[in-house]
């Protein structure tokens, strides 16, 4: 399928114009309860550290799902929530993404979530959709990033057919924190992310889902996590894409190093506190990292982030970073890696500075080793964030991701033959 892009020339005004208008008529949000945290992801069921709600593996659990008019929320601990005037806040967030309310979550440690319905965007006759249902897409973003960033891949998934699910990790968007100080990402155990991502999925993801298949969409710290839960729970996605997946961090440092001094400054207390090289948000946008990315996409995300203080989140806590190699660590183990049974497509971007493209390189050849299914693509001139770079990269990456995507319903076919 070859996907018609927004014009990068008038990109603010498409998405300003089009996009959003068009996501705000079929977008729905709610809020569910955290999942428990297993002790070893691969046993059968969980034991919870803390709260929430035990998952296991076989699509069992309880949701809250608010659904339509469920509302926004303000859902941290403790955390300042940007300007004075909640409702200037909110009137603000309403014009990049269609937020309709101010309702709090049902209980303040819910996690916050946003989903797309195809049959009701099929329904506003856009130029160049499918007007074919084929399933869900759960989306699993990276390290400070939010939903409503990824309103074009939402728009081009929907356009072939796809719902859209994209739940909010813990301490990014709207979904609950555990510090105070906006800026920073904190977890105590890289398990919750997973056991997260797995209950919204196996509930909300596949209720959007229905009878069609259900996806995996990930990038990054998000293609980290994804790949912990296609290890974890083999039988949940039908196909996954994983986007310059972090399976293994970048952190200034020989991680060898790194994970003993971060474990190190968490056993003493300095599990909350900034890590070294890491930055609080600022309102000047910086392109380092961004260098060759079209740079009206980046302005945009920029822009989102400037006007609400849940998206400030940007830098890693000592207790993030240690927590990330630990998931490294346990994506790569061979075990691991033998219990892939979805299929996978693994972008590398040929620029990446954020995560060891060489990790990638050693996941795929250890499931490939255990006869699994995963095909690598490098996209050379492409930065971390490929789906920032500009159309000429874009477009071929977008077109393979639904080609992929559309081969499920080929095997369901010929399975059914």
């Amino acid at each position: 399928m070859h996907m018609p892009l927004i014009d990068e020339n008038h990109y603010a005004e498409a998405m300003r114009d089009t996009v959003l208008p068009a996501l705000a008529k079929c977008r729905e949000e709610g809020w569910m309860s955290p999942a428990g945290v297993a002790d070893n992801p691969s046993e059968k069921t969980t034991t919870a550290i803390t709260g929430g709600s035990d998952i296991p593996n076989d699509g069992s659990g309880t949701t809250h799902v608010g659904m339509g008019d469920a509302g926004i929320g303000i859902s941290g601990t403790g955390i300042d929530t940007g300007p004075d005037d909640e409702e200037e806040q909110h009137i603000m967030h309403s014009k990049l993404f269609g937020f309709s309310s101010l309702e709090k979550p049902p209980t303040p440690d819910n996690l916050h979530y946003v989903c797309f319905d195809a049959h009701k965007f099929d329904a506003l006759n856009i130029d160049g959709a499918s007007a074919k249902f084929r399933g869900a897409i759960v989306f699993s973003f990276g390290f400070t990033e939010f939903a409503a960033k990824h309103a074009e891949m939402t728009w081009y998934f929907l356009l072939a057919g796809y719902s859209v699910c994209i739940l909010e990790h813990r301490g990014h968007g709207y979904s609950v924190r555990d510090v105070s100080n906006p800026s920073l990402v904190w977890i105590d155990d890289w398990r919750r992310y997973v056991a997260d991502l797995a209950k919204f999925s196996q509930t909300v993801g596949r209720k959007y889902a229905g009878d069609q298949p259900m996806h995996l969409y990930a990038h990054s710290m998000g293609g980290g996590i994804a790949t912990a839960a296609l290890e974890s729970y083999p039988m949940l996605f039908d196909r996954a894409v994983l986007s310059s997946p972090m399976i293994e961090p970048v952190t200034g440092l020989p991680n060898s190093i790194a994970g003993p001094v971060t474990a190190l400054a968490s056993a003493v207390g300095l599990s909350r506190r900034r890590a070294p090289g890491q930055t609080e948000f600022s309102p000047t946008m910086k392109l380092k990292g961004y260098e060759g990315a079209e740079q009206a996409r980046v302005q945009w995300y920029f822009d989102l982030r400037k006007g609400d203080r849940h998206y400030q989140t940007n830098a890693a806590t000592f207790g993030w970073v240690n927590q990330a190699l630990k998931m490294s660590h346990a994506i790569l183990s061979r075990e691991a890696c033998s219990r892939i049974e979805t299929p996978i497509l693994l972008f590398q971007a040929g620029r990446d500075t954020w995560v060891h493209n060489a990790a990638q390189n050693r996941f795929v050849e250890r499931v490939r080793a255990e006869s699994g299914d995963v095909v690598l693509e490098r996209v050379e001139p492409a930065v971390h964030e490929i789906f920032s770079m500009p159309n000429a990269v874009l477009g071929p990456y977008i077109d393979r991701i639904i080609d992929f995507y559309g081969e499920s319903v080929e095997d369901m076919v010929a399975e059914e033959e």
